[in-house]
């Protein structure tokens, strides 16, 4: 069985359409945007001989920046955020810069930390 001229042209038309789509799609992908989301937060590197008051909260709201789909991946799977104690000193402690909080997706990254952090630590006898 063999096509003839007008059955080839409409298969050709779908596939290219077919391929422009895909293409489409891998470069709406790859965009950078920023979503706002609730993330769990882990804390690690406690100095020694300080000891938690009062710890960070289970949970923060962050604005994450980074490629849409692992923006999307995040929201399907769930961000989780790790903040880093090393810097850690006696009373009150306040963690805004979102430098500070790394998520464990390398790619993407905190923007804006809502509200900041509050933690409260005292020397441990």
């Amino acid at each position: 069985m063999t096509m003839d001229q007008p059955e080839k042209k409409y298969l050709l038309v779908g596939l290219s359409l077919l391929l422009a789509l895909l293409i489409f799609f891998f470069v709406v992908a790859e965009t950078t945007g920023e979503q706002r989301m609730v993330a769990p937060l882990e804390y690690e590197g406690v100095p020694l001989g300080l000891k938690l008051e009062i710890p960070p909260p289970a949970r923060i709201e962050v604005v994450v920046a980074g490629p849409r789909i692992l923006l999307l991946k995040a929201r399907m799977t769930g961000l989780k955020l790790t903040l880093d104690l090393h810097g850690l000193r006696p009373g009150r402690n306040s963690f805004a810069e979102p430098g500070q909080f790394s998520p464990a997706e390398s790619e993407l990254r905190v923007r804006k930390v809502l509200p900041p952090v509050e933690i409260i630590a005292r020397v441990s006898q």
